[in-house]
């Protein structure tokens, strides 16, 4: 070293020496931030669905509607800074009020919701208790301290099942119940929700910070067009949540509202260029989920479907290990991607991916060993892969929730519990990756710089929900390194998605940090069935080890299948 710096030449054939004869993979971090990263991208949604998974209120104490200690403990170790409650799917087909007590015009108990088949068709009908409604999910909430996203039923509106006036005043009602102080002037012929809520227990606003209007409108285009009997689609879009943000202006002027990016074609543009709404709106949301059922396997470029028996494990893995993520050319993750989001950011919208998953079942007949130990090593660096990908976009994306924070019977639940207590709760592979990103990020990105990555080009489509990446062959890269910063330190967040191979890796981070320094790196990896916890239901867990800096060169040695965050002291002058 000469005068503090070094020759490039011969600190890459030192770096290069020092790998094993295996020529390492080489990024370049630099000082400058590129984007804001904000921590509510690591949210979860704690759903209640009576299609499948009731969430919370198979847990919940039949008389005070209470979750046990160690789901509570569980939830708080999430550390979700914002959460979206009660639904999706099912908030545009039940009624809010069903959540609480003390309706105007009711007496007795919550009565048990069952999912209108006016709204949908009578085949999809479902039902659910409401042990735990609002006023258990605030007591939670203040426990938690997390931020609210409040979801509101729009279709009572859209499928004209109700007056347009009476459709929003009813859907609003819970904004106001939430938000409102005692003695607000609401809405013409709304109840006196603050009144009910003290009434409830709580004479102060609970304060939801978000709401939502509608949840994927775009499905049930057909049937909002046959309801309104040709009149204007784009029109009557627009006319009904016109009607919205004016009664959720009237209660709260300063809650921050959400509508779906994702319409049909033929109204997108319209919708989302409404000027009315490009000022008023605070988030368009995109949902994605992959790769549903395994039994269902396609092949590139044609995608005809194959035999998935034909399938070898490393075929299974690289068709799985990047999902729900999409593939930037250089074959690095991309969050969200497509027209939607394209016109979306387009138009100036910040984007919100307020449901999202590594969602895959039915891989019980693939071969060993992507059966019984590599499919959970999927679900943990596909979910890495997408938190890298929406990293990439963070001046773009600013919110996300997972999906679902709580649940028993779908294999995407962060905390797993048992409804009978007989087993301690545990997380998931996803949830798990969440945790590590959520713990170890920096408040802004910084740029990597990189040359050519080692990778494959992935063959088959592998999962009925899977959309192919944009381009033909496309190429999945091994390493896949996104940096964040904040005050204090760097940090390196790194999937590595070779099947089976080790890759050296040499990252310059001598513009950032000190030439000498020390650091932690936190693997999530694959648990042996001896080392795992809660019962040994928990596959997936962390291991930290120490890193040192060595004139301002990492080098490390990074074990296939594998998502990981190296955390790193920044150099005084770089923490701006």
């Amino acid at each position: 070293m000469t005068n503090g710096k070094v020759c490039a030449a011969a600190l890459l054939a030192a770096v290069s020496a020092a790998c094993a004869g295996d020529a390492p993979t080489i990024f370049t971090i630099a000082p400058q931030p590129t984007a804001p990263v904000r921590s509510e991208l690591f949210g979860q949604f704690l759903e209640r669905a009576s299609f499948g998974e009731p969430g919370p209120e198979a847990f919940a104490d039949p008389v005070t509607g209470a979750l046990p200690e160690p789901i509570l403990a569980a939830l708080a170790e999430m550390g979700a800074p914002v959460i979206r409650f009660p639904g999706g799917t099912d908030v545009d087909f039940l009624d809010w009020r069903d959540l609480i007590d003390g309706v105007p015009g009711r007496s007795g108990p919550r009565p048990v919701s069952v999912r209108s088949t006016t709204n949908r068709d009578a085949a999809a009908a479902g039902s659910i208790t409401n042990r735990f409604g609002w006023e258990e999910y605030f007591s939670v909430q203040r426990r938690l301290g997390n931020r609210t996203i409040a979801v509101l039923n729009v279709m009572d509106a859209l499928l004209r099942t109700k007056p347009l006036d009476d459709a929003v005043r009813d859907a609003v009602g819970l904004l106001a119940y939430c938000n409102a102080p005692m003695g607000a002037a609401l809405p013409l012929g709304m109840p006196d929700w603050p009144a009910v809520r003290a009434r409830n227990g709580h004479p102060h606003p609970h304060r939801v910070e978000y709401v939502q209007i509608g949840n994927e409108w775009t499905f049930k285009t057909n049937d909002i067009r046959k309801a309104i009997s040709g009149d204007d689609l784009a029109g009557w879009y627009l006319r009904v949540l016109h009607a919205y943000l004016e009664a959720i202006r009237t209660i709260d002027p300063d809650v921050r509202i959400l509508i779906d990016a994702k319409n049909h074609p033929e109204v997108e543009a319209a919708v989302l260029g409404d000027e009315r709404l490009r000022r008023s709106v605070a988030g368009a949301a995109i949902h994605t989920y992959a790769p549903g059922s395994l039994d269902v396997v396609r092949r590139q470029p044609a995608p005809p479907t194959v035999d998935a028996a034909t399938l070898s494990a490393e075929d299974w893995w690289y068709g799985t290990c990047f999902l729900p993520a999409g593939l930037a050319p250089d074959g690095t993750a991309l969050g969200v991607r497509g027209a939607s989001y394209d016109r979306a950011v387009a138009l100036g919208y910040p984007i919100v991916v307020t449901e999202w998953n590594w969602n895959g079942w039915g891989w019980k007949n693939t071969p060993e060993p992507f059966r019984s130990e590599w499919v959970h090593s999927a679900q943990a660096v596909g979910t890495a892969s997408f938190l890298n990908g929406l990293l990439r976009q963070s001046e773009h994306v600013v919110l996300a929730t997972q999906s679902m924070l709580l649940g028993h019977r779908w294999g995407i639940a962060a905390v797993t519990a048992d409804p009978t207590g007989a087993k301690p709760p545990w997380f998931r592979p996803q949830a798990l990756a969440t945790q590590l990103y959520l713990r170890h990020h920096g408040d802004r990105r910084l740029s990597v710089a990189h040359g050519p990555l080692p990778g494959t080009t992935v063959t088959y489509i592998t999962g009925k929900w899977t959309t192919w990446p944009q381009q033909a062959d496309p190429f999945l890269a091994w390493l896949d390194v996104v940096a964040t910063a904040n005050a204090e330190h760097l940090f390196l967040h790194i999937v590595q998605r070779a099947a089976s191979q080790s890759l050296p890796v040499a990252i310059d981070c001598s513009a950032v940090c000190a030439g000498e320094a020390a650091g932690v790196r936190i693997d999530l990896a694959h648990l042996p069935p001896e080392q795992r916890p809660a019962a040994g239901q928990q596959t997936c867990g962390f291991r930290e080890t120490p890193v040192r800096l060595v004139e301002g060169w990492l080098r490390e040695t990074l074990p296939p299948r594998t998502a990981l965050v190296i955390r790193l002291p920044l150099l005084r002058t770089s923490a701006r």
